[in-house]
């Protein structure tokens, strides 16, 4: 029989709050839940395994034992020696990611697909609350009706203000293998116990959210797979929400395209590590113009 541990607020209960496996326990005795704790911090499987086979545990502390290794196992493909990646090849993947807005046919297979999601699933977040929700669809008639949705945005917006307004038309948003409309759960900001202000708490969350796409759009990128952050806009949301069924509960943040690109672009350029880094102290040199406050140059 498997027991399920909740998180009861407390700070021992927070201390002990550990992912995958278990989310707490709240337990008053005894020896083994000294060593399980011990061998989550280290994740040291087979030390576990030993004690396991060593002692006879019963009752909630054996479910206690069996939850550790249960989560143990999980991580034991990932424990490395080393670093899994040189950091020049790290950085090499990150320079190669490109915002693509341009997609050709081809399919991302599924084991593509779980691992681009792997991959947000590794992401940090603000006390562990993995505050984000994905809805993944390759359905051609769900993403033809989102590229509607954007388009009739697209021309309002163009009636508005027909010579000032400057956005770009997400056509491509129909174009693509897969479409994931990213998704936050703002009742996770409760367990924020020591962020004290609401702005300071949705900083936290969203943050925590934009962790996990920025893990997906690298990990497409490994694969030379194009992905483009897509804002799910006030003027959007209440359609995209009702396509996809989204619980009241939940915010619509982003929809993310993933597929293959037509063309890969270019790098735009960037700014000079010297230009945004000021060391020990704000460099009022650097503060930029206010004319300077524009989208950075395309080419």
């Amino acid at each position: 029989m498997r027991t399920s541990f909740s998180y009861d607020g407390s700070r021992e209960s927070e201390q002990r709050q550990w992912n995958p496996g278990i989310r707490s326990i709240s337990l008053h005795s005894l020896e083994g839940t000294t060593l399980c704790e011990r061998a989550v911090a280290t994740r040291s499987f087979d030390k576990l395994k030993r004690a396991w086979k060593s002692r006879r545990f019963t009752g909630m502390e054996a479910d206690w034992f069996r939850a550790c290794l249960e989560g143990l196992r999980a991580l034991k493909p990932y424990r490395q020696d080393g670093p899994p990646m040189k950091t020049d090849e790290l950085l090499k993947l990150i320079r190669h990611r490109r915002s693509v807005r341009v997609y050709k046919t081809g399919k991302v297979t599924e084991r593509q697909l779980m691992t681009i999601l792997e991959a947000a699933r590794w992401a940090p977040s603000g006390a562990n609350t993995q505050p984000w929700e994905f809805v993944v669809t390759r359905d051609r008639r769900k993403m033809k009706r989102v590229r509607e949705i954007y388009a009739n945005e697209w021309k309002q917006r163009k009636l508005e203000d027909p010579v000032h307004y400057k956005g770009l038309k997400k056509d491509y948003v129909g174009d693509v293998s897969v479409l994931v409309l990213v998704c936050g759960d703002a009742r996770t900001q409760q367990v924020y116990l020591t962020t004290r202000q609401a702005a300071d708490r949705e900083k936290l969350s969203q943050a925590s959210i934009a962790n996990a796409v920025q893990q997906m759009m690298l990990s497409a990128a490994s694969m030379n797979l194009g992905t483009v952050w897509v804002s799910v806009r006030e003027e959007v949301e209440p359609e995209l929400r009702v396509l996809f069924k989204v619980p009241r509960e939940l915010r619509l943040l982003w929809v993310v395209p993933i597929g293959h690109a037509r063309s890969w672009p270019q790098a735009k350029p960037r700014r000079p590590v010297e230009a945004f880094t000021h060391r020990e102290v704000y460099d009022a040199a650097k503060v930029r113009a206010g004319s300077d406050i524009r989208a950075w140059p395309k080419s």
